[in-house]
């Protein structure tokens, strides 16, 4: 039996952009900015926790000496981290919003280039944080069973 190898279409270097397909991307640059602007509140809340517990948790567990709970300040700096990492995807799903908006009303080739270009990081970052999460659970899991084991 023979089968038949499937080759992909070349990538043209031009395409056509019609009123559906501008009023889909319209409509998707305002969700991305939507979801941008919810992202950098809630950065802010996580900025807001980070010193909460860098300073107020922590301060409350000097008083309390025969407490042997974890330290609040390296729970505020890992909050502080956190925001600071996922500050640079929702950066870019801004710009896309913003990029998109400005080659939809004005047919500017290079914003458009720019907003997909700023989608492609946005994803690209994520799932590199998201194979480092695996990676970090994994790592748990084993040595869990590892020490578990012994």
């Amino acid at each position: 039996m023979e089968t038949k190898e499937i080759q992909p279409k070349e990538i043209t270097q031009s395409m056509e952009i019609d009123g559906s397909i501008m009023s889909v991307l319209n409509e998707t640059r305002k969700w991305t900015k939507f979801l941008a602007i919810i992202g950098f509140i809630g950065l802010g809340f996580l900025l807001l926790m980070g010193l909460f517990f860098g300073t107020v948790f922590s301060s409350m567990m000097e008083t309390m000496p025969q407490s042997k709970s974890f330290p609040g300040e390296i729970v505020g700096f890992t909050y502080v981290i956190m925001a600071i990492v996922f500050f640079f995807p929702i950066l870019y799903l801004l710009n896309f919003s913003n990029q998109m908006k400005t080659a939809l009303y004005s047919s500017n080739q290079e914003a458009l280039y720019g907003a997909f270009n700023n989608l492609k990081r946005h994803f690209k970052f994520i799932g590199i944080v998201i194979i480092v999460e695996l990676l970090i659970v994994g790592t748990i899991i084993i040595g869990t069973g590892i020490v578990a084991a012994i």
